[in-house]
């Protein structure tokens, strides 16, 4: 059994990242699949499990893998950590 401190803090993830993925004008934002954010959204609004994100989470490191880190590679900043 989750206790209610675990449950409350389940519910404050699902409360912030519900609100960060209906902000569109957010700083930094990650596309996913629509797909996904259906999911997520009715994950969240239908008695949340706290496995709501996984999918998303794969999703986020498959990106990064593919193409953020590839390009932080390429990156001027990066080159100068290696010299």
């Amino acid at each position: 059994m989750i206790s209610t401190r675990k449950s409350a803090n389940a519910v404050m993830d699902f409360v912030v990242a519900l609100a960060w993925i209906e902000d569109e004008k957010a700083e930094t934002q990650t596309n996913l699949p629509a797909h996904l954010t259906k999911e997520i959204m009715s994950g969240l609004e239908n008695n949340p499990e706290l496995d709501v994100f996984n999918d998303a989470y794969d999703e986020i490191v498959q990106i990064i893998r593919r193409d953020v880190f590839p390009r932080f590679k390429k990156s001027v900043q990066y080159r100068a950590l290696l010299h």
